[in-house]
This record gives C-alpha cells, structure tokens and sequence, in this order.
C-alpha cells in the first residue's frame, strides 16, 4: 500500500513582527493570547513582580528561543545548557518547524514554539518555558495556550489533526534541585468548545471565570484589587501591593536553599572521599573540622543549685541588642 503524502501545513497571511511581537492581518491589528490568558486565568501571578525583573527575564526566553530554534533548523550547536535540556528531552521528536502562526483570522494570532511530525497529518506541538518555576498556575496557562494553537491549527488546516500538546521547561540550573529538573511534560487539552467560550468572554470584553479581570477594568488594574488579604490586620495599599513579588523572590529563595543543601552535601562527599579537609579557590572556601565536645555554661541548672548567684545582677553583662526585620513562612 502507497504511503500518504504528508500535507504541508497552509502558512497564514498574519504579518508577525517578531522583535515587536504585533501581528497584522491585511492591515488589521490582531491581539496575541499572552495577555489574554494571564488577565482571564491569573491576573495577579506576576503583577507585583518589578518591569525591569520581568524585561530580563523575557529577554532570555527569547535567546533560548533561538537557540534552539537555530539548532533544530541548522543543527548548530551553543555552549548552553538549555539548549543541551532542549536537544535532550526533544531527541525523540520528529521536528517539522518553529514558530509557526495560527489565527483566528479576525481577533487573535500567536506562534507556536515547536511543531513536531507524527505522521502525513498529524502533529503534536509544543511551547518552550525557561520560567524559574512550573507550578499549578504555570501548567494551566501552557494548557489553555497549546490548546489553543491546536485548536487553531486544526480549523486552518482541514483534515489535520493535533496529537500531543507539551511543554518544554529549561530552567536555569540554579532553579533545578533533585526534584525538580528540565522536562518535556505531555498535556491534558482542554476540549474546542471550553476554548471557544474562552476566546468568546475575551473578545466581547467579559470575564471568563470567577477572578477574571474583564476588559473595562484592566486600565488600573492592581492585584490588591482582587487579591484576598492574606493578614488579619488591615495592611496598607502600597504594602499589600507586593504580595505576589515576596511570594516569588520566597519560592525563589526556598528552591536556591535547597540546591545549596543538595549542593553542599555532594562537596562534602567528595572532599571526604578523597581525604581533603580544604579546597579553596578565588570564588570560595570550603573546610572540614573534626568532631569535637562544647562547653557552655547551663543557666538554669545554675539558678535551680545556686539561685543566689544566679540573681547576682554583677555576673551579667548587658550587650544592645539591634531590632530585627524577619519573614517567616508557613
């Protein structure tokens, strides 16, 4: 039996300007669907965190972007451990192309990082994420946006259909602990017609779901105003403002206390099993002492046996004692 042809995939007429990230449909404007999810899905996950914080962090998505965009297309290889995730965990894809973009054709267009071949009209998809984390919030997003692209794939591209949607997530290697490592997550696709009732509440202005943010209230906006207090004080405006960005600079911190721990005990193995007790370089010192005994003094079997001396004001020495600024976390 003669193998089908494989159908090439029909290019659309979106103009996609991909330094400014606009797109333009016979000189209409079209809305990407970044922003639209995170204002229908989660409008306060990242709305504290500061623009320049946020700049750099889009800006290194995009060179990983290319790198591996650059890769699959020329198999040319950087010094770069994204790029070494990437190669990786897609070795087993079968690449078709990057990039590619899907529209409504009156609304809405945005690219498709990856688009893998399984068979003469079947494809699965794939969007590239180097966010420092890929929680519950993060997963949704990636969901409601590959369904989308195949929802949209498929409808431009008649008797085609879409197999797998993934994720491709390239932290950098100071968000990664033993848990948590570079991965191509397969995922669940939200049914057409949950994308259409979402695609639907945007363009008629209107929230999606309860803690969308509609259209008429996204001028202003801030996340204390649907932020659920999390004190039993009343807190300020502009303290309650920063929220969401001590929830991320904390996770961040938790995560890099972790690798530190992770990282600390795999030095200290090494050093041990090479009967070193000190390495130092320029950057760093790290030693090893010997097990030994302290002696301090116990207070309070002191004032239980001696209680008169234990109340002599003369044997104490007072020392000031600057306040604090903690944080603690539950």
């Amino acid at each position: 039996m003669k193998a089908k042809d494989n159908i090439k995939l029909v290019a659309s007429a979106v103009v996609y300007d991909r330094g400014a990230h606009t797109y333009t449909l016979d000189g209409k404007p079209l809305k990407g669907i970044t922003a639209m999810l995170r204002w229908q899905l989660h409008p306060d996950q990242y709305g504290n965190v500061p623009p320049e914080v946020l700049k750099r962090a889009a800006e290194k998505g995009s060179n990983v972007h290319d790198l591996c965009e650059t890769w699959d297309n020329f198999k040319i290889e950087a010094d770069d451990t994204h790029l070494r995730d990437y190669i990786a965990l897609t070795e087993g894809l079968k690449y078709e192309m990057s990039e590619y973009v899907v529209t409504d054709g009156e609304h809405f267009a945005s690219p498709i990082d990856k688009v893998w071949r399984v068979n003469y009209n079947t494809f699965d998809i794939g969007d590239i994420k180097t966010t420092s984390t890929m929680d519950d919030k993060d997963i949704e997003k990636v969901t409601w946006q590959t369904s989308i692209y195949a929802y949209w794939l498929e409808k431009m591209n008649p008797g085609c259909k879409v197999r797998n949607l993934y994720v491709v997530w390239l932290p950098d290697e100071r968000y990664q602990t033993s848990g948590k490592k570079p991965m191509l997550k397969k995922l669940k696709r939200i049914a057409a017609e949950e994308v259409e009732k979402l695609l639907q509440a945007e363009i008629n202005g209107l929230a999606y779901r309860e803690g969308s943010v509609p259209m008429a209230e996204r001028d202003g906006w801030t996340p204390t105003a649907k932020t659920t207090a999390l004190a039993t004080t009343d807190i300020p405006e502009q303290v309650a403002a920063l929220n969401t960005y001590v929830l991320n600079v904390l996770a961040e911190n938790d995560r890099a206390a972790k690798a530190k721990e992770e990282m600390m005990q795999t030095v200290r193995e090494a050093m041990e099993q090479c009967g070193i007790t000190k390495w130092t370089t320029e950057a760093f010192t790290f030693s090893i002492t010997a097990d030994s005994v302290r002696r301090t003094l116990d207070a309070k079997a002191l004032a239980a046996k001696y209680p008169d001396v234990a109340n002599d004001n003369e044997i104490y020495k007072e020392t000031a004692v600057k306040g604090s600024f903690r944080v603690s976390t539950k």
